[in-house]
């Protein structure tokens, strides 16, 4: 009986441009490398070239037609920004190895209370009466069907801190959507944001490309919220931005 193994799932989607007839080939180059390797014949190795110089030229034109097709057919100016950003500024360098958590950390905390310390004392401001006579006592909940708009309308970003993958709960909603507007509606009725929605995971990010990686003040940090935690803001912000419309408490600037 053959034993069981395993494997850890992919980290990252596979490229989109890769199409089944690509991954054959793929295969291929990959069995004539092995074979290489285990034959060292000459005649093997200018096979395995032959299958290298062929699938990178298919990738290249299936990339090249991808991109093509996806700015073609863009109307979106923000995706189609999205997607030239992708293709002009690639991933920056990872940090180097000196820089640690606990340097970004301390750096990033330290620049805060800079800031903070050059600010003045607020002057004295007489407050003007208010021209709005309504308020908000507490939020309003949701029904299924506004969590469900709520959660599909997001992008499905996920954060290290989700207990599944942001798709994925996407995916399964309609079965779990109960359990997630009692979630949403007991925290809008209570005034309570859970505790958990309020982790973030902080990423250093250069703020160039071409800045030296070395150097910590390049630096910037990303939070990363779990979706829910998105999701839940979003609930808030709607009704908020809703009550301020409606006032007309919008300044006007």
């Amino acid at each position: 009986m053959a034993q069981i193994s395993t494997r850890p799932a992919r980290a990252t989607p596979p490229s989109p441009w890769l199409s089944d007839v690509l991954r054959e080939h793929r295969t291929d180059l990959r069995a004539a490398e092995r074979r290489w390797w285990k034959s060292k014949d000459p005649a093997d190795l200018r096979k395995y070239q032959s299958l290298f110089a062929t699938f990178s030229d298919n990738v290249k034109s299936a990339k090249t037609c991808y991109y093509q097709n996806k700015t073609n057919s863009t109307t979106n100016t923000r995706s189609l920004f999205r997607t030239f950003n992708t293709l002009l500024c690639p991933p920056p360098p990872p940090p180097d190895t000196s820089l640690t958590a606990d340097v970004f950390t301390t750096f990033f905390t330290n620049k805060v209370t800079t800031i903070s310390n050059t600010f003045s004392a607020p002057h004295h401001v007489k407050h003007l009466s208010p021209v709005c006579n309504s308020s908000v006592s507490m939020f309003s909940p949701l029904t299924d069907t506004e969590v469900s708009k709520l959660l599909l309308s997001n992008h499905p970003t996920t954060c290290s801190l989700d207990p599944i993958p942001s798709h994925l709960l996407q995916a399964i909603s309609p079965s779990i959507l109960p359990a997630l507007t009692h979630i949403i509606n007991t925290s809008l009725l209570t005034g309570t944001f859970p505790t958990t929605f309020k982790q973030a995971r902080a990423t250093p990010l250069l703020k160039k490309p071409a800045l030296n990686p070395t150097q910590i003040e390049h630096y910037r940090p990303v939070s990363l919220i779990p979706f829910m935690a998105k999701t839940l803001e979003m609930a808030v912000f709607n009704q908020i931005s809703a009550y301020v419309s409606q006032n007309k408490l919008m300044d006007d600037n």
